[in-house]
């Protein structure tokens, strides 16, 4: 591992297999020297990814006019720290990690997915619906229909049944081949049904009466 230093901040090259899939930096990453230690005793079990990002996050707040130089290994060692830190159990700072992963490339749409889902995964439907909401105004459907769906759950939880209706009337155009497609729209269909003031029974349009207890409706 090469290291250089500079006034507080210590340089270090990724070394090649160290982190899965990384395609590698034209630049060394910077790492504050009272942390070295720190990192070095990390990196003798796994290769300490979060500390990584966390110490090049700092570094771009101190020099932000160095962005372009990390940005996108930056994104792709964001996005592996949200996944470390996820299979820790550390689900709310995983979420630091994806928001900067989207920092440094907000156009990379399965990086925004996994943020949305992890949002809803931890109940915090409406920043996940903003997220899907980012999704379905950019992607193709057909390959993204997933996030309409999701995003029609959260709000049915929300209760608001008529725009997850409208959702998934929008992604059944696509005839997603997953049964919990068809199990959410048919739940938004009766959820967003005529229902029989006596016995609350989904009511076909234009019914006379209750075809579930009989009541006469006006």
């Amino acid at each position: 591992m090469t290291v250089t230093a500079m006034n507080e901040w210590v340089f270090i090259d990724i070394p090649d297999g160290a982190v899965e899939g990384f395609a590698g930096c034209d630049y060394p990453f910077p790492i504050r020297k009272d942390r070295m230690d720190d990192f070095e005793k990390l990196r003798l079990e796994m290769f300490p990814v979060p500390v990584l990002v966390d110490e090049l996050d700092e570094y771009l707040d101190e020099f932000p006019g160095r962005v372009e130089r990390y940005r996108e290994a930056g994104a792709y060692l964001a996005l592996c720290a949200a996944v470390d830190t996820t299979i820790d159990n550390c689900r709310e700072r995983a979420l630091d990690y994806f928001r900067l992963s989207l920092w440094f490339d907000s156009s990379n749409l399965a990086v925004r997915m996994s943020y949305a889902v992890a949002l809803h995964a931890l109940e915090r439907r409406d920043e996940a619906i903003a997220e899907y909401r980012i999704i379905i105004a950019t992607a193709d459907i057909r390959q993204w229909w997933r996030a309409w769906m999701l995003c029609a759950q959260a709000l049915m939880f929300l209760g608001r049944d008529q725009e997850a209706l409208y959702l998934l009337r929008d992604a059944e155009k696509t005839v997603p081949d997953d049964p919990l497609f068809w199990d959410t729209l048919a739940e938004a269909q009766d959820k967003t049904a005529p229902k029989c003031p006596a016995c609350h029974a989904a009511l076909p349009a234009g019914a006379g009466f209750c075809g579930f207890c009989g009541a006469r409706l006006s």
